[in-house]
């Protein structure tokens, strides 16, 4: 009967150490969520401040498009296409 109580309290160290272990891929996981979530806010702002510059229509309906369907991803839109959202220098 002894040895039954020692079994009863590894199996219970044992799954408070797995639901610990959940606890922390769950917050890593929820983490991921809300930063996915901001950058993509952000780049839809961005990409709809883009149509203020220089710039084609059709890329900056597809840099809307991008954000619509792959969120953060138009990061890379933005980054590599150098006619994209571009500014006129200034004359005077």
């Amino acid at each position: 009967m002894g040895d039954d109580n020692n079994t009863d309290k590894k199996v219970e160290a044992v799954s408070k150490g797995a639901v610990a272990s959940y606890s922390v891929l769950g917050f890593l996981i929820i983490t991921f969520i809300w930063v996915w979530i901001i950058a993509g806010l952000i780049a839809f702002l961005a990409s709809i401040i883009c149509f203020g510059f220089n710039g084609s229509v059709s890329d900056k309906f597809l840099g809307v498009l991008i954000v619509l369907l792959i969120g953060p991803f138009y990061w890379f839109y933005f980054i590599y296409n150098s006619n994209y959202c571009t500014r006129s220098q200034v004359e005077y």
